[in-house]
């Protein structure tokens, strides 16, 4: 199966609630879908991936007990999943991303030098020239995606992504990243190849599992989870009380690393430190 990362940005009416859920199980028209989620479906169609999961229709979005327990499970979902489709350049669950790009002139506007060369028909072409290895449009305005709280924490699980950017098409895997005009997607929050390595290894660790010898030391696992939770604090949240809970799959990873007692987005023996984020 797929997943989807996106932005609801505004409230859905095509959800399953205790009322619909037996519907949904027989089917959904493509048609009556939101336009990020069907272009999800579509994605996924085309890949040869049979299911797609979606929060907004795999969750009982009216029963707490259904949504307490499919949250204590994302961290799983994002993770095992062959694949995140992030419909970053989507700004709501309406917008969509199967969209046409611009051009790189179009792209970069005045960050791109245009360079005149001779065809070997003889007729004049035209190049245009940008710096390698810096995205400077997408410093200056960044994608909806990177922007909320909620999905920082499925960029950091997801072994493989493939990102619908406004601007760009990039892959990110636990080996490379590669977009569709730089030869290296570097734009992508705190979830760092190192980090992202280091949490799909302990992504499955045994209740009763002691702590692998070949992990990093606790100064670096430290200093990653302080990279973490800079990131993921740059998002935003549409509800506050949701703060601990969309970070919660990735501090328990962290927390099995450190073997250290998890206190409210604080780690017990580095308390007077971890106080200060």
């Amino acid at each position: 199966y797929a997943s989807l990362s996106y932005c609801w940005g505004k409230q859905q009416t095509f959800i399953t609630t205790k009322a619909t859920a037996a519907t949904h199980l027989k089917g959904m028209p493509l048609s009556l879908l939101h336009g990020t989620i069907r272009d999800a479906v579509i994605t996924t169609r085309r890949l040869g991936i049979p299911f797609l999961w979606a929060d907004a229709l795999c969750i009982i979005q009216d029963c707490s007990d259904d949504k307490t327990a499919e949250i204590s499970k994302m961290g799983d979902i994002y993770t095992n999943a062959i694949l995140t489709i992030s419909a970053a350049g989507a700004n709501d669950c309406d917008e969509g991303f199967l969209i046409t790009r611009q051009g790189v002139k179009e792209r970069y506007e005045e960050k791109s030098k245009e360079l005149q060369y001779l065809c070997p028909d003889g007729a004049l072409g035209k190049m245009n020239l940008v710096a390698t290895g810096h995205d400077h449009l997408n410093d200056e305005h960044p994608e909806a995606i990177y922007e909320r709280a909620w999905t920082h924490q499925e960029r950091m699980l997801s072994p493989r992504m493939l990102t619908f950017g406004r601007r760009k098409l990039s892959w990110q895997c636990l080996t490379s990243s590669h977009c569709d005009f730089d030869i290296e997607d570097r734009h992508f929050g705190s979830a760092t190849l190192d980090i992202r390595k280091f949490l799909h290894d302990i992504s499955t660790p045994s209740t009763n599992a002691t702590r692998p010898k070949d992990l990093p030391s606790r100064s670096v696992i430290l200093r990653w989870w302080r990279e973490v939770v800079h990131g993921y604090s740059q998002g935003r949240l549409s509800e506050l009380p949701d703060k601990l809970t969309a970070l919660s799959a990735t501090a328990r990873r962290f927390g099995w690393a450190l073997q250290s007692q998890y206190v409210h987005g604080l780690w017990g023996d580095h308390l007077i430190r971890d106080m200060m984020w």
